[in-house]
């Protein structure tokens, strides 16, 4: 792959969990972006009975430049 995955929790993130590798972590609603790196083994979940609302955007490095970044 060769895409960048940047995340910001919105909301909800009190009981959504994240893992990779076997890690598990929270993603908190501080308004930061957090790099999860999709290429491994990854998933997500969520424990609460609120919906989690999260930002996500993917960064791919371009065809013919390869410092232009391409949303």
């Amino acid at each position: 792959y060769h895409t960048i995955r940047l995340h910001a929790s919105i909301s909800g993130c009190n009981n959504a969990w994240y893992e990779i590798n076997g890690e598990r972590f929270q993603i908190p609603e501080d308004g930061h972006w957090y790099f999860i790196d999709t290429g491994k083994y990854h998933s997500v979940w969520n424990e609460g009975p609120e919906h989690r609302i999260t930002l996500n955007v993917n960064l791919q490095i371009g065809p013919h430049d390869p410092k232009e970044l391409l949303i």
